[in-house]
Protein backbone atom coordinates (compact mmCIF):
# COMPACT_ATOMS: atom_id res chain seq x y z
CA UNK A 1 0.00 0.00 0.00
CA UNK A 2 2.55 2.50 1.01
CA UNK A 3 3.65 2.39 -2.56
CA UNK A 4 0.70 3.99 -4.12
CA UNK A 5 1.89 7.61 -3.14
CA UNK A 6 4.41 7.54 -6.16
CA UNK A 7 1.37 7.80 -8.93
CA UNK A 8 0.13 10.79 -8.55
CA UNK A 9 0.41 12.04 -12.13
CA UNK A 10 1.76 15.10 -13.41
CA UNK A 11 2.66 16.69 -16.79
CA UNK A 12 6.52 17.25 -16.44
CA UNK A 13 8.62 19.59 -19.20
CA UNK A 14 12.08 20.58 -19.33
CA UNK A 15 13.55 23.69 -19.50
CA UNK A 16 12.65 24.52 -23.06
CA UNK A 17 9.10 23.63 -22.51
CA UNK A 18 9.22 19.80 -24.54
CA UNK A 19 7.88 17.10 -23.32
CA UNK A 20 9.72 14.38 -21.95
CA UNK A 21 10.16 11.50 -24.71
CA UNK A 22 11.29 8.80 -22.81
CA UNK A 23 9.23 6.04 -21.10
CA UNK A 24 5.92 7.82 -21.49
CA UNK A 25 2.76 7.08 -22.87
CA UNK A 26 0.76 9.17 -25.84
CA UNK A 27 -2.66 10.22 -24.40
CA UNK A 28 -4.52 13.22 -26.72
CA UNK A 29 -1.00 14.19 -28.03
CA UNK A 30 0.05 15.04 -24.45
CA UNK A 31 3.10 12.94 -22.84
CA UNK A 32 2.50 12.22 -18.99
CA UNK A 33 5.21 10.42 -16.58
CA UNK A 34 4.03 8.84 -12.93
CA UNK A 35 5.81 10.33 -10.88
CA UNK A 36 4.68 12.99 -7.76
CA UNK A 37 5.74 16.16 -7.52
CA UNK A 38 7.16 15.89 -3.80
CA UNK A 39 8.99 13.27 -5.15
CA UNK A 40 10.57 15.63 -7.97
CA UNK A 41 11.34 18.23 -5.26
CA UNK A 42 12.84 15.78 -2.88
CA UNK A 43 15.38 14.90 -5.70
CA UNK A 44 16.86 18.40 -5.19
CA UNK A 45 16.38 19.15 -1.78
CA UNK A 46 16.84 15.25 -0.05
CA UNK A 47 20.63 14.96 -1.20
CA UNK A 48 21.65 18.18 0.03
CA UNK A 49 21.44 19.84 -3.38
CA UNK A 50 21.02 23.42 -4.40
CA UNK A 51 18.15 23.44 -6.37
CA UNK A 52 20.25 25.45 -9.05
CA UNK A 53 23.12 22.76 -9.04
CA UNK A 54 20.66 19.58 -9.33
CA UNK A 55 18.11 20.87 -11.38
CA UNK A 56 19.18 24.14 -13.22
CA UNK A 57 15.84 24.94 -14.15
CA UNK A 58 12.97 26.79 -12.53
CA UNK A 59 10.23 24.45 -10.96
CA UNK A 60 7.44 26.32 -12.20
CA UNK A 61 8.45 25.97 -16.05
CA UNK A 62 9.27 22.69 -15.38
CA UNK A 63 6.04 20.76 -13.53
CA UNK A 64 2.15 22.12 -15.07
CA UNK A 65 0.16 20.74 -12.12
CA UNK A 66 -2.90 22.22 -14.00
CA UNK A 67 -3.64 24.82 -11.68
CA UNK A 68 -5.22 27.89 -11.87
CA UNK A 69 -2.91 29.68 -9.92
CA UNK A 70 1.05 28.79 -10.64
CA UNK A 71 3.37 29.72 -7.38
CA UNK A 72 6.83 28.91 -6.79
CA UNK A 73 6.93 25.03 -5.36
CA UNK A 74 9.20 24.24 -2.87
CA UNK A 75 9.67 21.88 0.01
CA UNK A 76 10.87 21.85 3.21
CA UNK A 77 14.44 20.19 3.48
CA UNK A 78 15.36 17.86 5.85
CA UNK A 79 18.09 18.86 8.07
CA UNK A 80 20.83 16.43 8.97
CA UNK A 81 19.16 16.18 12.88
CA UNK A 82 16.11 15.36 11.18
CA UNK A 83 17.30 12.95 8.69
CA UNK A 84 19.08 11.24 11.93
CA UNK A 85 16.19 11.07 13.76
CA UNK A 86 14.39 9.55 11.16
CA UNK A 87 16.88 6.72 10.44
CA UNK A 88 16.96 5.80 14.10
CA UNK A 89 13.09 6.15 14.49
CA UNK A 90 12.56 3.91 11.52
CA UNK A 91 15.26 1.18 12.48
CA UNK A 92 14.31 0.71 15.78
CA UNK A 93 10.69 0.09 13.95
CA UNK A 94 12.78 -2.51 12.01
CA UNK A 95 14.42 -4.26 14.66
CA UNK A 96 11.50 -4.37 16.97
CA UNK A 97 9.40 -5.83 14.24
CA UNK A 98 11.88 -8.55 12.93
CA UNK A 99 13.21 -9.55 16.38
CA UNK A 100 9.73 -9.86 18.07
CA UNK A 101 8.15 -11.48 15.17
CA UNK A 102 10.93 -14.13 14.66
CA UNK A 103 10.88 -14.63 18.65
CA UNK A 104 6.71 -15.02 18.67
CA UNK A 105 7.58 -17.66 15.07
CA UNK A 106 10.20 -19.20 17.39
CA UNK A 107 7.99 -19.90 20.54
CA UNK A 108 5.28 -21.06 18.47
CA UNK A 109 6.92 -23.75 16.05
CA UNK A 110 8.88 -24.92 19.20
CA UNK A 111 6.61 -25.37 21.96
CA UNK A 112 3.68 -28.50 21.08
CA UNK A 113 0.95 -26.83 23.98
CA UNK A 114 1.53 -23.27 21.93
CA UNK A 115 -0.02 -25.07 18.22
CA UNK A 116 -3.25 -24.11 18.31
CA UNK A 117 -5.75 -23.25 15.78
CA UNK A 118 -5.46 -19.13 16.58
CA UNK A 119 -2.05 -19.74 16.95
CA UNK A 120 -1.76 -20.51 13.40
CA UNK A 121 -3.36 -16.90 12.86
CA UNK A 122 -0.52 -15.36 14.80
CA UNK A 123 2.59 -16.89 12.87
CA UNK A 124 1.17 -16.21 9.50
CA UNK A 125 0.79 -12.90 11.41
CA UNK A 126 4.40 -12.73 12.39
CA UNK A 127 6.08 -14.02 9.44
CA UNK A 128 4.03 -11.20 7.36
CA UNK A 129 5.17 -8.44 9.96
CA UNK A 130 8.93 -10.01 9.86
CA UNK A 131 8.93 -9.39 5.83
CA UNK A 132 7.58 -6.09 6.50
CA UNK A 133 10.45 -5.26 8.71
CA UNK A 134 13.26 -6.89 6.30
CA UNK A 135 12.21 -5.45 3.33
CA UNK A 136 9.32 -2.60 2.92
CA UNK A 137 10.92 -0.35 5.97
CA UNK A 138 14.29 0.15 4.89
CA UNK A 139 13.76 0.21 1.32
CA UNK A 140 11.12 2.17 0.93
CA UNK A 141 12.41 4.51 3.31
CA UNK A 142 16.01 5.10 1.72
CA UNK A 143 13.94 5.47 -1.69
CA UNK A 144 11.48 8.50 0.07
CA UNK A 145 14.48 9.86 1.87
CA UNK A 146 17.14 9.98 -0.91
CA UNK A 147 14.66 10.32 -3.89
CA UNK A 148 17.46 7.62 -5.70
CA UNK A 149 17.09 4.19 -6.42
CA UNK A 150 20.90 2.32 -5.39
CA UNK A 151 19.86 -0.80 -5.48
CA UNK A 152 19.99 -3.54 -8.92
CA UNK A 153 17.00 -3.21 -11.06
CA UNK A 154 14.90 -6.35 -10.32
CA UNK A 155 14.57 -5.24 -6.50
CA UNK A 156 12.94 -2.51 -7.90
CA UNK A 157 9.86 -4.85 -8.84
CA UNK A 158 10.66 -7.10 -6.03
CA UNK A 159 10.93 -4.79 -3.31
CA UNK A 160 7.22 -3.48 -3.86
CA UNK A 161 5.40 -6.86 -5.28
CA UNK A 162 7.23 -8.33 -1.24
CA UNK A 163 5.80 -5.16 0.36
CA UNK A 164 2.12 -5.34 -0.71
CA UNK A 165 2.29 -8.99 -0.38
CA UNK A 166 3.26 -8.88 3.30
CA UNK A 167 1.03 -5.82 4.12
CA UNK A 168 -1.98 -7.93 2.48
CA UNK A 169 -0.62 -11.04 4.47
CA UNK A 170 -0.87 -9.36 8.03
CA UNK A 171 -4.15 -7.53 7.27
CA UNK A 172 -6.15 -10.66 5.63
CA UNK A 173 -4.77 -12.65 8.65
CA UNK A 174 -5.54 -10.01 11.31
CA UNK A 175 -9.10 -10.83 9.59
CA UNK A 176 -9.36 -14.62 9.75
CA UNK A 177 -8.17 -14.32 13.32
CA UNK A 178 -10.66 -12.23 14.16
CA UNK A 179 -13.20 -14.00 12.67
CA UNK A 180 -12.50 -17.11 14.37
CA UNK A 181 -12.48 -15.95 18.06
CA UNK A 182 -15.97 -14.04 16.80
CA UNK A 183 -17.26 -17.83 16.13
CA UNK A 184 -15.51 -19.34 19.28
CA UNK A 185 -16.82 -16.46 21.62
CA UNK A 186 -20.59 -16.22 20.07
CA UNK A 187 -21.11 -19.39 18.94
CA UNK A 188 -19.25 -22.04 21.49
CA UNK A 189 -21.64 -25.31 20.84
CA UNK A 190 -20.59 -25.47 16.71
CA UNK A 191 -17.38 -27.09 15.67
CA UNK A 192 -14.50 -25.43 16.35
CA UNK A 193 -12.16 -24.89 13.53
CA UNK A 194 -9.33 -27.34 13.01
CA UNK A 195 -5.39 -27.13 12.33
CA UNK A 196 -6.44 -28.59 8.71
CA UNK A 197 -9.00 -26.06 7.86
CA UNK A 198 -6.50 -23.26 9.20
CA UNK A 199 -3.75 -24.08 6.97
CA UNK A 200 -6.33 -23.78 3.96
CA UNK A 201 -7.34 -20.48 5.12
CA UNK A 202 -3.44 -19.52 5.24
CA UNK A 203 -2.64 -20.74 1.77
CA UNK A 204 -5.54 -18.84 0.11
CA UNK A 205 -4.26 -15.73 2.01
CA UNK A 206 -0.73 -15.69 0.49
CA UNK A 207 -2.45 -16.84 -3.08
CA UNK A 208 -4.34 -13.95 -2.94
CA UNK A 209 -2.22 -11.41 -1.85
CA UNK A 210 0.37 -12.79 -4.28
CA UNK A 211 -1.96 -12.49 -6.66
CA UNK A 212 -3.39 -8.75 -6.25
CA UNK A 213 0.01 -7.55 -5.70
CA UNK A 214 1.41 -8.86 -9.29
CA UNK A 215 0.59 -5.34 -10.53
CA UNK A 216 3.22 -3.49 -8.16
CA UNK A 217 5.94 -6.50 -9.84
CA UNK A 218 4.96 -5.64 -13.20
CA UNK A 219 4.83 -2.40 -13.55
CA UNK A 220 7.76 -1.03 -11.49
CA UNK A 221 10.50 0.30 -13.15
CA UNK A 222 13.96 2.18 -12.64
CA UNK A 223 14.58 4.76 -15.07
CA UNK A 224 17.07 8.10 -15.04
CA UNK A 225 15.74 11.40 -14.66
CA UNK A 226 18.94 12.55 -16.42
CA UNK A 227 17.54 11.36 -19.59
CA UNK A 228 14.21 12.84 -18.56
CA UNK A 229 14.83 16.07 -18.10
CA UNK A 230 18.09 18.26 -19.53
CA UNK A 231 18.55 19.97 -15.98
CA UNK A 232 19.91 17.31 -14.78
CA UNK A 233 23.79 16.90 -15.12
CA UNK A 234 24.27 13.15 -14.19
CA UNK A 235 22.29 10.00 -13.54
CA UNK A 236 19.52 10.39 -10.90
CA UNK A 237 17.62 6.47 -11.07
CA UNK A 238 14.66 6.45 -9.45
CA UNK A 239 11.74 3.82 -9.13
CA UNK A 240 8.78 4.54 -10.26
CA UNK A 241 5.33 2.55 -11.34
CA UNK A 242 4.62 2.82 -15.00
CA UNK A 243 1.16 1.68 -15.65
CA UNK A 244 -0.02 2.67 -19.06
CA UNK A 245 -3.47 4.37 -18.19
CA UNK A 246 -4.26 6.19 -15.65
CA UNK A 247 -7.79 5.41 -14.75
CA UNK A 248 -6.77 1.81 -14.51
CA UNK A 249 -3.89 2.85 -11.84
CA UNK A 250 -6.53 4.95 -9.85
CA UNK A 251 -9.04 2.06 -10.28
CA UNK A 252 -6.44 -0.46 -9.10
CA UNK A 253 -5.37 2.06 -6.06
CA UNK A 254 -8.76 2.45 -5.14
CA UNK A 255 -9.39 -1.64 -5.02
CA UNK A 256 -6.22 -1.82 -2.72
CA UNK A 257 -7.32 0.57 0.06
CA UNK A 258 -10.94 -0.56 -0.04
CA UNK A 259 -9.48 -4.40 -0.06
CA UNK A 260 -6.48 -3.44 2.40
CA UNK A 261 -8.15 -1.03 4.89
CA UNK A 262 -11.71 -0.35 5.27
CA UNK A 263 -12.70 -3.96 4.50
CA UNK A 264 -10.61 -5.29 6.90
CA UNK A 265 -11.32 -2.80 9.62
CA UNK A 266 -15.26 -3.13 9.13
CA UNK A 267 -14.84 -6.70 10.02
CA UNK A 268 -12.15 -6.70 12.71
CA UNK A 269 -14.08 -3.62 14.13
CA UNK A 270 -17.77 -5.67 13.98
CA UNK A 271 -15.71 -9.11 15.16
CA UNK A 272 -14.20 -7.54 18.30
CA UNK A 273 -17.01 -5.36 19.17
CA UNK A 274 -19.69 -8.30 19.54
CA UNK A 275 -16.93 -9.84 21.22
CA UNK A 276 -16.36 -7.56 23.88
CA UNK A 277 -19.78 -7.02 24.63
CA UNK A 278 -20.61 -11.08 24.83
CA UNK A 279 -17.40 -11.21 27.12
CA UNK A 280 -18.44 -8.18 29.16
CA UNK A 281 -21.81 -9.00 29.81
CA UNK A 282 -21.60 -12.54 30.62
CA UNK A 283 -22.49 -12.99 33.91
CA UNK A 284 -20.45 -15.44 36.41
CA UNK A 285 -20.92 -18.78 36.56
CA UNK A 286 -20.91 -18.86 40.36
CA UNK A 287 -21.27 -16.11 43.60
CA UNK A 288 -17.13 -13.70 43.49
CA UNK A 289 -17.31 -13.88 46.66
CA UNK A 290 -17.95 -17.29 47.44
CA UNK A 291 -15.52 -19.03 44.65
CA UNK A 292 -11.86 -17.79 43.75
CA UNK A 293 -12.55 -19.26 40.28
CA UNK A 294 -15.23 -16.69 39.57
CA UNK A 295 -13.21 -14.06 40.44
CA UNK A 296 -10.20 -15.20 38.35
CA UNK A 297 -12.66 -15.57 35.59
CA UNK A 298 -13.97 -11.78 35.85
CA UNK A 299 -10.38 -11.07 35.95
CA UNK A 300 -9.59 -12.64 33.09
CA UNK A 301 -12.56 -11.76 31.17
CA UNK A 302 -11.84 -7.93 31.72
CA UNK A 303 -8.43 -8.39 30.65
CA UNK A 304 -9.58 -10.11 27.16
CA UNK A 305 -12.02 -7.27 26.56
CA UNK A 306 -9.07 -4.59 26.97
CA UNK A 307 -6.59 -6.36 24.85
CA UNK A 308 -9.43 -6.60 22.05
CA UNK A 309 -9.85 -3.07 22.37
CA UNK A 310 -5.93 -2.48 22.28
CA UNK A 311 -5.82 -4.50 18.80
CA UNK A 312 -8.68 -2.58 17.25
CA UNK A 313 -7.11 0.74 18.45
CA UNK A 314 -3.81 -0.10 17.26
CA UNK A 315 -4.86 -1.61 14.02
CA UNK A 316 -7.01 1.80 13.33
CA UNK A 317 -4.72 4.38 14.61
CA UNK A 318 -1.36 3.04 12.79
CA UNK A 319 -3.10 2.62 9.49
CA UNK A 320 -5.98 5.28 9.35
CA UNK A 321 -3.21 8.68 8.61
CA UNK A 322 -1.50 6.66 5.84
CA UNK A 323 -4.84 5.29 4.28
CA UNK A 324 -6.02 9.06 4.57
CA UNK A 325 -3.02 10.03 2.53
CA UNK A 326 -3.35 8.18 -0.23
CA UNK A 327 -6.87 8.57 -0.79
CA UNK A 328 -6.06 12.72 -0.70
CA UNK A 329 -3.26 11.85 -3.15
CA UNK A 330 -6.02 10.74 -5.33
CA UNK A 331 -8.46 12.93 -5.14
CA UNK A 332 -6.67 16.03 -3.83
CA UNK A 333 -3.06 16.03 -5.59
CA UNK A 334 -2.64 19.20 -4.87
CA UNK A 335 -1.91 17.98 -0.72
CA UNK A 336 1.35 17.53 -2.23
CA UNK A 337 1.86 20.89 -2.42
CA UNK A 338 2.03 21.49 0.80
CA UNK A 339 5.65 22.65 2.43
CA UNK A 340 5.94 20.22 4.71
CA UNK A 341 4.07 17.03 3.19
CA UNK A 342 7.63 15.07 3.20
CA UNK A 343 7.09 14.85 6.77
CA UNK A 344 3.97 14.55 6.78
CA UNK A 345 4.62 11.59 4.95
CA UNK A 346 7.54 9.83 6.82
CA UNK A 347 5.05 10.41 10.51
CA UNK A 348 2.11 8.82 8.11
CA UNK A 349 4.57 5.85 6.48
CA UNK A 350 6.33 4.96 10.01
CA UNK A 351 3.12 5.14 12.11
CA UNK A 352 1.95 2.49 9.61
CA UNK A 353 4.69 0.39 9.85
CA UNK A 354 5.08 0.14 13.57
CA UNK A 355 2.27 -1.68 13.82
CA UNK A 356 4.26 -4.57 12.34
CA UNK A 357 6.11 -4.45 15.67
CA UNK A 358 3.68 -3.43 18.25
CA UNK A 359 1.64 -7.19 17.87
CA UNK A 360 4.59 -9.43 19.58
CA UNK A 361 4.38 -6.51 22.46
CA UNK A 362 0.61 -6.73 22.45
CA UNK A 363 0.38 -10.02 23.24
CA UNK A 364 3.41 -9.96 26.10
CA UNK A 365 0.88 -7.91 28.14
CA UNK A 366 -2.51 -9.58 27.47
CA UNK A 367 -1.62 -13.34 26.99
CA UNK A 368 -0.73 -15.14 29.59
CA UNK A 369 0.75 -17.74 27.74
CA UNK A 370 2.91 -15.16 26.04
CA UNK A 371 3.76 -13.77 29.01
CA UNK A 372 5.25 -17.50 30.06
CA UNK A 373 6.81 -17.93 27.19
CA UNK A 374 8.63 -14.84 26.72
CA UNK A 375 9.97 -14.94 30.43
CA UNK A 376 11.07 -18.42 29.67
CA UNK A 377 13.31 -17.87 26.57
CA UNK A 378 14.34 -15.11 28.29
CA UNK A 379 15.27 -17.10 31.88
CA UNK A 380 16.76 -20.03 29.93
CA UNK A 381 19.23 -17.15 28.09
CA UNK A 382 19.98 -15.46 31.43
CA UNK A 383 20.73 -19.19 32.86
CA UNK A 384 22.76 -20.35 29.86
CA UNK A 385 24.97 -17.04 30.73
CA UNK A 386 25.44 -17.68 34.11
CA UNK A 387 25.93 -21.54 34.11
CA UNK A 388 28.26 -21.34 31.79
CA UNK A 389 30.18 -18.28 34.13
CA UNK A 390 29.31 -21.06 37.15
CA UNK A 391 30.33 -24.08 35.25
CA UNK A 392 33.63 -22.61 34.78
CA UNK A 393 34.19 -21.72 37.92
CA UNK A 394 33.01 -24.70 39.72
CA UNK A 395 34.93 -26.92 37.54
CA UNK A 396 38.09 -25.48 38.52
CA UNK A 397 37.25 -25.44 42.33
CA UNK A 398 35.94 -28.81 42.07
CA UNK A 399 39.50 -30.22 39.91
CA UNK A 400 41.04 -27.91 43.19
CA UNK A 401 39.47 -29.47 45.85
CA UNK A 402 39.67 -33.19 44.37
CA UNK A 403 43.26 -32.55 44.46
CA UNK A 404 43.79 -31.56 47.87
CA UNK A 405 41.95 -34.74 49.12
CA UNK A 406 43.84 -37.13 46.73
CA UNK A 407 46.83 -35.50 48.37
CA UNK A 408 45.34 -36.07 51.98
CA UNK A 409 44.27 -39.70 50.76
CA UNK A 410 40.72 -38.33 51.73
CA UNK A 411 38.17 -38.10 48.68
CA UNK A 412 34.44 -36.54 50.01
CA UNK A 413 31.33 -38.43 48.89
CA UNK A 414 29.19 -36.08 47.31
CA UNK A 415 26.29 -38.46 47.25
CA UNK A 416 25.92 -38.83 50.73
CA UNK A 417 22.03 -39.16 52.47
CA UNK A 418 22.71 -35.73 53.86
CA UNK A 419 24.07 -34.33 50.86
CA UNK A 420 20.90 -35.98 48.78
CA UNK A 421 18.75 -34.53 51.46
CA UNK A 422 20.01 -31.32 50.22
CA UNK A 423 19.18 -31.46 47.28
CA UNK A 424 15.40 -32.78 47.47
CA UNK A 425 12.81 -29.85 47.49
CA UNK A 426 11.08 -29.13 50.78
CA UNK A 427 7.61 -29.93 51.17
CA UNK A 428 6.49 -26.22 51.20
CA UNK A 429 7.91 -25.64 47.96
CA UNK A 430 6.01 -29.01 46.83
CA UNK A 431 2.46 -27.53 48.10
CA UNK A 432 3.22 -24.10 46.26
CA UNK A 433 4.25 -25.71 43.02
CA UNK A 434 1.25 -27.76 43.59
CA UNK A 435 -0.70 -24.73 43.98
CA UNK A 436 0.45 -23.10 41.00
CA UNK A 437 -0.33 -25.65 38.82
CA UNK A 438 -3.14 -26.10 39.72
CA UNK A 439 -4.04 -21.62 39.16
CA UNK A 440 -2.69 -22.17 36.01
CA UNK A 441 -4.79 -25.13 35.33
CA UNK A 442 -7.53 -23.09 36.31
CA UNK A 443 -6.53 -19.78 33.89
CA UNK A 444 -6.18 -22.03 31.06
CA UNK A 445 -9.63 -23.22 31.01
CA UNK A 446 -10.99 -19.77 31.48
CA UNK A 447 -9.16 -19.16 28.83
CA UNK A 448 -10.34 -21.63 26.37
CA UNK A 449 -13.92 -21.44 27.24
CA UNK A 450 -13.53 -17.31 26.04
CA UNK A 451 -11.98 -18.22 23.09
CA UNK A 452 -8.78 -16.51 24.13
CA UNK A 453 -5.67 -18.69 23.27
Amino acid sequence: MPAREEGAVVRARNETGRESPRDVWKADALAVTYFTRSQLLLAASLINCSMENATDFDMEDTIDMDMEESEEYGLHELAIYEVIFWCIMYGVVALLAVGGNALVIFIITTRPRMQTVTNYFIVNLAVGDMITGLLAIPFKFQAALFQRWFFPDFFCQLVPFIETVSLSVSVFTLTGSAVDRFRAVIFPKDAKMTQHTARVIVVFIWGFSLIGSLPYGMFHKVYDLAEEFEGFNESHYQCRPMFPDQNWWKGYNVYLTIIQYFVPLFIVDGAYTVIAVKVWLTPPLVDVRSDPRSALFEASKRRVVKMLVIVVAVFTFCWLPLETYLVLNELRPRVNEWYYINLVYFCCHWLAMSNSCLNPIIYGIYNEKFQREYKRVYLRLRCKKQYEGVATSDNEMTATFVGENEENGSVSNLNTPVNRSLMSSPSHLNKYASWSKALSGAHDYIASELGHD
